[in-house]
């Protein structure tokens, strides 16, 4: 019996969305920064504040939304649609592994739209700001202390912490509240990367409605006996992320398009060992970035 489905709906049923955005956020203590840094070795280098990427055992965030625009759809920092179209979606937000979802082990559930034939040179996710991950590092012929590191759950006033002890081996969790880089009492709602070939990457920290969360606050905070009472400087309300990325090579969407392929690169750049003091061994473990580009596949 012959197939007469509307050729546009039966692409439109082919559509494939096989992995998810990116994320590009990393740091130390309350303000977030994320600076290129080398694969990490057997130690550290760089001295005090010095940053290698690894390879993580895990690695979580929570996507609401992923959309591809023909312009900027943060051109003026504030959200707008108006060129933008809606592949993936999950109101509730959906969890993702990337770490499984390469291995094919995790799917992404949710609701799959084929955009319109066109040109896309920007992607557009709304993600949580919390980033986790797990993993270890191997250290040797440091001046600090040899031995294997690794992530925990227990933090100090917000920074992640390494830890020798196995048996508190843990996925750590980020939560981003200012990319402030500086000691002044200030709310930054951005963040900008120079993701090289994958593109110029933005950030922006956002309220419940997508709002730029730009009004800073400082907050008391009551730690454990280790920490005692601290401040935090963080944006008021911040309670989302809008990540943006300026493709390198704009996406194409044609009658011919039986797929998109939305990949990324977790190897050697998703876990960060940072040392705070120079001794060549990690103070801090914690999520580093994604990397990733949108591709098309035309049959």
């Amino acid at each position: 019996m012959p197939f007469h489905k509307d050729r546009h709906e039966s692409r439109k049923s082919l559509l494939i969305l096989t992995l998810a955005f990116l994320l590009m956020f990393g740091g130390y203590a309350e303000a977030r920064v994320w600076a290129t840094a080398a694969a990490c070795g057997k130690v550290i280098t760089g001295g005090a504040g010095g940053m290698c990427q690894l390879t993580p055992e895990a690695y979580y965030s929570t996507i609401y939304e992923m959309s591809v625009c023909t312009l900027d759809p943060m051109d003026e920092d504030a959200l707008d649609r108006s060129t933008c179209e809606l592949i993936w979606s999950k109101p509730a937000g959906q969890e993702v592994n990337p770490v499984a979802m390469r291995s094919g082990a995790q799917t992404l559930p949710g609701t799959v739209s084929r955009p319109k034939n066109g040109t896309y040179g920007f992607m557009m996710a709304v993600l949580s700001k919390k980033i986790g991950t797990k993993f270890s590092i191997e250290i040797e012929g440091s001046s600090g202390t040899d031995g294997t590191y690794y992530t925990a759950a227990t933090k100090f006033r917000n920074n992640a912490l390494a830890t020798t002890d196995v048996a508190s081996y843990a996925t750590t969790t980020d939560d981003i509240y200012n990319f402030d880089q500086t000691s002044d009492k200030v709310c930054d709602p951005k963040i900008e990367v120079d993701m090289g070939a994958l593109g110029y990457v933005t950030a922006w920290l956002v309220d419940s409605s997508l709002a730029v969360t730009e009004t800073f606050e400082e907050i008391e905070v009551i730690g454990n006996a280790a920490e005692g009472t601290y401040t935090a400087h963080r944006c008021a309300n911040a309670a989302k992320m809008i990540g943006v990325t300026e493709l390198k090579n704009a996406v194409t969407i044609s009658n011919k398009t039986t797929s998109i392929n939305l990949a990324l690169k977790v190897t050697d750049n998703a876990g960060l060992a940072i040392d705070a003091d120079g001794d060549g061994d990690p103070d801090a473990l914690q999520p580093g970035p994604w990397a990733g580009h949108i591709t098309a596949i035309e049959e």
